[in-house]
């Protein structure tokens, strides 16, 4: 079904944003807007597969996350050998294993902050329609630029953060 005219309406709102943001980026570069484009291509194909996924799988809450960890888990030999990481396995377990434990804490620690965010995130999926979930994510990149400008200093212009306002208030 098409989005009633309302969503419509923000949606355009969210795409002049964009366009607004991409005319006062000072460091234009077309090869990085492509590679923009092609996230969120595949963030469009991502999240429709994984809403029919969440929506036609009959899970648990926490099933949802296992289902999700085990299908990544699986992938992970194939791009570790292909990518030469396979070969740093040892040293990460000598790492792992050293005696002040500072690496087994904050191995522990990420895997609480994956877990959580594959909790909430499949949890949202299946809560929300694929276009609701999608503009949240968007919205939720606020913070990202927030950090970004406060502890950097390559960010965006004002004018380029007005316009990530106006996609904001499109979101």
């Amino acid at each position: 079904p098409l989005p009633s005219g309302k969503v419509f309406a923000t949606l355009i709102l969210i795409v002049i944003g964009s366009i607004g943001y991409v005319q006062a980026d000072k460091e234009f570069s077309l090869t990085a807007y492509f590679w923009g484009a092609a996230y969120v291509f595949s963030m469009v194909v991502d999240t429709v597969l994984v809403k029919k996924v969440v929506t036609d799988v009959e899970l648990t809450r926490w099933g949802l996350v296992l289902y999700n960890n085990l299908i990544a888990s699986a992938l992970y030999p194939v791009f570790a050998l292909l990518t030469g990481e396979l070969s740093n396995v040892v040293t990460a377990l000598e790492e792992l294993t050293a005696s002040d434990g500072q690496a087994f804490m904050a191995v522990i620690i990420s895997c609480v902050f994956g877990i959580s965010i594959s909790f909430f995130g499949l949890n949202a999926r299946k809560m929300l329609q694929a276009t609701a979930f999608s503009v949240l994510g968007v919205v939720c990149k606020f913070g990202t630029v927030l950090v970004n400008t406060v502890l950097w200093e390559y960010h965006a212009s004002p004018i380029g953060i007005f316009w990530l306002c106006v996609c904001i208030v499109g979101g």
